[in-house]
């Protein structure tokens, strides 16, 4: 049954997220027509005028590169959020929350499906910014495409070298960590969100709206959590070895990651089973 939901789910959220993904492939694309232009070789004749239009023109366009990841990074996260409330907390709830299936398949069949669309989001914006970057230096710089095939084969061949350098070994307990704690942190602010829309249908009116209050101050508490942890750290910082301070709150941080997905999970779950107020 998780499966049928998890495709129903993707079923109805797959034009969101395609339409932001294109918004950002769409803006890279401009950028990549702009930065092939002969102007960046420095063999064109422009003057004073034509030169300060150009240089307006690209600094609108990065303005509006930076608010369009901006706002679609936040469209992604923020879609899955109200509808994780409209579907199960709203007249939607009545059908939903009657399914023959468990708590467990509603959560995990809205959140699967949301935090792999946060994933895909961030390879897209990802892509399409290395996909400028490429089509600038290989402009500016005349670079041949070929050329940055060979630098990935020495960037590769490098990476053997340290995996194997005795000196990596201290520092990969963090690297490790750190990337875990990278790829579980979406499902961790996923699971924040659905608690928050659980503890604000608990109110009689405007039940999304005290979801959104809430989740303002889930996030203020987080940084304030986050700001107590790092004090005493900083304090110890110099008195330990670095890398081991590196080592130890990497750690933590992925420590923290875990535990706060595991009790928004049973949270969550909780209040789907014993605190479901439809009316």
């Amino acid at each position: 049954m998780l499966k049928k939901l998890i495709k129903h789910e993707w079923k109805d959220t797959w034009s969101v997220g395609t339409v932001c993904s294109l918004i950002v492939v769409g803006l890279a694309i401009i950028g990549m027509i702009i930065f092939s232009l002969d102007i960046w070789r420095g063999n064109s004749r422009m003057n004073d005028a034509m030169e300060g239009f150009t240089a307006t023109m690209v600094m609108f366009y990065f303005m509006m590169l930076v608010w369009g990841i901006i706002g679609v990074v936040f469209v992604v996260k923020y879609f899955f959020f109200y509808r994780y409330y409209k579907n199960l907390f709203t007249d939607h709830g009545y059908l939903m929350n009657t399914l023959p299936v468990k708590s467990t398949e509603l959560i995990f069949s809205k959140l699967i499906v949301g935090v792999i669309w946060q994933y895909l989001i961030w390879i897209v914006v990802a892509a399409s910014i290395l996909g400028m970057i490429l089509v600038m230096v290989a402009q500016v710089g005349e670079i041949r495409i070929s050329d940055f095939w060979e630098a990935i084969k020495e960037f590769f061949e490098a990476l053997r070298y340290i995996f194997r350098d005795e000196d990596f070994m201290e520092v990969s307990p963090a690297l490790i960590c750190s990337i875990l704690a990278a790829i579980l942190w979406p499902i961790a602010e996923l699971l924040l969100m659905y608690a928050a829309v659980g503890i604000g249908q608990l109110s009689k009116k405007r039940k999304f709206l005290v979801s959104v209050f809430i989740l303002i101050g889930f996030n203020m508490a987080k940084s304030l959590v986050t700001n107590i942890i790092s004090v005493p750290f900083m304090l110890v910082s110099d008195q330990l070895p670095s890398q081991f301070t590196i080592n130890i709150f990497a750690a933590l941080w992925l420590v923290i990651t875990i535990g706060m997905i595991i009790g928004l999970y049973f949270a969550n779950k909780y209040f789907l089973e014993k605190k479901l107020n439809l009316e």
